[in-house]
């Protein structure tokens, strides 16, 4: 019956869902089909996109890690997310601070970066 349903739509419920383990499933079993009919990489970049948030979902840093190496075009909030779940909280924190540069009314680049702060023991700074 789960066979029936569209490898994609399954992955993106799954990740909605949170069931983590099911959309990483999912995903790596549907990158492997398409490599096998030589999909390119450029078309695969939305599931590494997905990936990239499962891992950090996971807090899998060495999958984190991998993924990062197959995402083309990181954004910055792959890095942050890159950064956060591998536990480089100073490089995370510049990132948020160039979000906030960008967005200086952002109540949530004001969440990120304290958290960063108080990652790095920063509990003054509040």
């Amino acid at each position: 019956m789960i066979s029936s349903i569209d490898p994609d739509l399954l992955a993106t419920a799954a990740l909605q869902c949170k069931a983590y383990a099911r959309a990483l499933v999912t995903l790596e079993r549907l990158i492997s089909t398409r490599r096998e009919a030589q999909v390119s990489e450029e078309d695969l970049q939305p599931y590494y996109e997905r990936l990239h948030l499962i891992y950090a979902s996971l807090e899998e840093p060495d999958g984190m890690e991998g993924v990062t190496t197959k995402v083309a075009m990181p954004t910055l909030d792959h890095q942050i997310r890159e950064h956060e779940s591998t536990g480089r909280w100073t490089s995370a924190q510049s990132c948020w601070e160039l979000k906030l540069q960008q967005a200086p009314d952002n109540v949530d680049l004001h969440l990120g970066l304290l958290r960063c702060l108080r990652n790095l023991g920063h509990h003054g700074a509040f």
